[in-house]
């Protein structure tokens, strides 16, 4: 009889691990976390059955398995929380990810039942004024947008400059930009993804009218963490210039690669650049690359300060301009 039980006991599955759930009054409830939303958290434990509490009321939490975490910016992340420390979810470092922290201010959901689509924005905007023996007025503003589901994501940016400087009694237009672009990424699987990209944008100083570039490709997601997000992408797109002087327009056929890289230094500070370079397919000489960085500082909850550097070179400009072209931004922005 002992070897029948003992022999039970061997084949027998092994209890499915638990999660865990320490109250503010000392309890501590073994289950499965089901799902929070509004502040109140679903619990359902082995003794009392399906529970609702109060997040407020929770001093410890740990899941057994990866669960779908919400932040107030709409980003979704699914890791395995460790414990409550400070405030703050501890993650674990699960796979190729690193530990990590969600502060518990910022948690808006966990398993919530239809995630759909995910959507995140910000604006930011500068301005400067000088008077006296300089007289100058500029002033920026920049728009970025992104609609991410499993299955494809949707990015949009837009951008305006305008700087005049005054000589003497008339103002001299000394900066006017336009631009905007689109993308529409669609995943074939959790690393890889076709697109279609598009850009146009005109520069007064630089003499174009209109520039904009229209085609697809392939992209890469190397690295999708908390803390590290960079993507590779290469493709073929029509790259088109119009000046707005009667030197002739330019268009070409060229190979596009692009990089897109942010840094999550810590809870406050973050890096981000992306970078863009057309060779053309036709002619050697026609060339054109992009690349826009970003150091970005949480100033509260939604507000930012931004510094940026965006550099311009286009081998083949209008007659008579320079092929680099340099832009230092310094602005305040919100993110949603």
């Amino acid at each position: 009889m002992r070897t029948l039980l003992a022999l039970i006991f061997l084949l027998a599955p092994p209890a499915a691990a638990q999660d865990h759930v320490q109250l503010s009054n000392g309890d501590r409830l073994t289950g499965k976390v089901r799902s929070m939303a509004g502040g109140q958290l679903i619990f359902v434990s082995e003794v009392l059955g399906e529970l609702k509490m109060d997040m407020s009321l929770i001093t410890d939490l740990q899941t057994a398995a990866a669960v779908r975490l919400l932040d107030d910016k709409g980003e979704l992340v699914v890791r395995r929380v460790e414990r409550i420390e400070t405030g703050a979810l501890i993650l674990g470092g699960d796979g190729d990810k690193e530990p990590s922290r969600m502060l518990l201010d910022r948690l808006t959901g966990i398993n919530p039942s239809e995630p759909g689509a995910v959507w995140t924005a910000s604006v930011s905007a500068g301005f400067s004024l000088l008077t006296g023996n300089t007289d100058r007025r500029a002033a920026s503003v920049a728009a970025d947008a992104q609609r991410r589901t499993d299955e494809d994501r949707l990015s949009a940016s837009a951008s305006w400059d305008y700087a005049e400087d005054k000589d003497e009694e008339a103002w001299d237009l000394t900066q006017r930009r336009l631009g905007g672009d689109f993308q529409y990424d669609y995943f074939l699987n959790e690393t890889s993804y076709l697109l279609a990209t598009t850009r146009a944008e005109s520069d007064t100083r630089a003499d174009i009218e209109l520039r904009y570039t229209i085609g697809g490709g392939h992209g890469l997601q190397w690295v999708d963490s908390d803390r590290w997000k960079f993507s590779t992408e290469i493709g073929v797109n029509f790259f088109h210039e119009a000046f707005r002087s009667d030197a002739p327009d330019n268009s070409y056929l060229a190979a596009r690669m692009a990089s897109n890289l942010t840094w999550n230094f810590n809870d406050r500070i973050k890096f981000l650049q992306s970078a863009e370079i057309y060779p053309s397919i036709e002619q050697a000489e026609d060339l054109y690359t992009k690349l826009d960085s970003r150091m970005r500082i949480s100033l509260g909850e939604a507000m930012f300060s931004q510094f940026q550097w965006v550099f311009d070179y286009d081998n083949t400009p209008s007659p008579g301009l320079d092929r680099q072209d340099h832009r230092f931004l310094i602005q305040i922005g919100w993110e949603f």
